[in-house]
């Protein structure tokens, strides 16, 4: 996957009206064709979604389509969307491929809910400290979260289409990167591809790592039925004389692995 341009073409909002656009009998809205959305309230997390779903054309291979479920979907949906459309309309019958994608975003018209993503896309961490005179974004919602689609979101997919529970894949970029790898070390079976676009391993005192420690005892270093894909941007480390100790200044979020904007919180 082209991780970089998908961002890029996710952040220019393939959904977003310009604020001065001017009424126009001539211009219409832009519409994604074979893709549709629902808004469906979580009984685990209480939190409302924005469930989007680009369905193929064909019909579904034997034992059903295969399934990307996508985090940030407001954002990331449209040109993943549209990648898979271009993947099932090659031109060679041996070439193409029919996916189902399935985005998971929240109400609304911005591209991402800071807060909401914040909390759900983030473990635990029962010792983390709040910065003093900084108010800190809700977070330690994963499991909630993972709760929702693994009981709530994949059983409403698999009952409107004809889905392989074998062949499906979490993609994540940044927080949602960092659920991703939180996904596979705490339910690996959850999913069968992992994709972890510049995920967040920085968060809280490398908490992932963590998290790794307590996967590699309980699988005692056994074999794991999943592929794992993680890509970094090669401006996402620091300069090698770059100090690491104390804190971060104000516009050093370009070196903090993950980061995308001065901005942003994962």
């Amino acid at each position: 996957m082209k991780t970089a341009l998908m961002v890029l073409l996710a952040t220019l909002g393939l959904f977003a009206t310009p604020a001065n656009a001017v009424d126009d009998p001539g211009w219409r809205p832009v519409e994604l064709p074979q893709a549709s959305q629902r808004d469906i309230q979580s009984e685990r997390t209480g939190k409302v979604y924005r469930i989007f779903v680009s369905e193929p054309r064909h019909e579904p291979p034997p034992g059903g389509y295969p399934v990307l479920y996508v985090l940030d979907g407001n954002a990331l949906f449209p040109s993943l969307a549209i990648q898979a459309q271009a993947l099932e309309n090659r031109p060679g019958p041996t070439l193409r491929n029919s996916v189902l994608v399935v985005g998971i975003g929240y109400p609304g018209n911005e591209l991402y809910d800071f807060e909401a993503r914040s909390e759900d896309y983030t473990p635990k961490a029962e010792d983390r400290q709040r910065l003093p005179n900084r108010e800190s974004a809700p977070s330690g919602g994963a499991d909630d979260f993972l709760a929702f689609i693994e009981d709530e979101l994949k059983p409403m997919i698999a009952l409107r289409y004809s889905v392989n529970s074998q062949r499906q894949t979490l993609f994540g970029h940044s927080y949602g990167g960092l659920f991703t790898l939180y996904t596979l070390l705490t339910r690996p079976r959850a999913f069968q591809g992992y994709v972890a676009a510049s995920p967040s391993i920085w968060w809280y005192k490398d908490s992932i790592d963590r998290t790794l420690d307590t996967f590699e005892r309980q699988t005692n270093n056994q074999p794991i039925d999943a592929r794992l894909l993680v890509t970094a941007g090669s401006a996402e480390q620091p300069a090698a004389d770059t100090s690491l100790s104390g804190a971060w200044p104000s516009d050093a979020w370009w070196a903090m692995p993950g980061i995308w904007s001065a901005n942003s919180r994962g």
